[in-house]
């Protein structure tokens, strides 16, 4: 029981580590640290505060839960579930922002186009 819970503690620290890896590379490369960050929100197409704040809180609530997970907490759960809710939310904010089309516009397209 104690080497799976230090794989999932390895795994959520990985995705924790590659979700914030747009900040981390430009700092590890001696960048300077506000230009660094700014230049990470951009390529990813997060405008405002908000997405940057849920990218933040999505990587510190994965990393409080792998600390948990490793801890036995059982209060785990609750943290990556919180990490979870924040990440999807960033996701569909980036997704909004990039100016997809939402899938309402799209579920009625293909339906137009594939009429009956």
């Amino acid at each position: 029981m104690q080497i799976l819970r230090m794989v999932l503690v390895l795994a959520v620290v990985g995705y924790a580590g590659y979700l914030a890896w747009p900040f981390v590379s430009p700092l590890l490369e001696g960048a300077d640290p506000a230009a660094a960050v700014t230049r990470a929100f951009a390529e990813a197409g997060a405008e405002g505060v908000t997405p940057a704040l849920l990218w933040i809180g999505a990587v510190v609530l994965y990393l409080i839960a792998a600390a948990l997970l490793g801890a036995g907490n059982p209060r785990a759960v609750v943290a990556y579930f919180l990490g979870f809710m924040a990440d999807a939310v960033l996701r569909l904010a980036l997704e909004r922002s990039r100016g997809a089309p939402d899938v309402a516009a799209r579920s009625e397209a293909a339906l137009v186009e594939g009429g009956p």
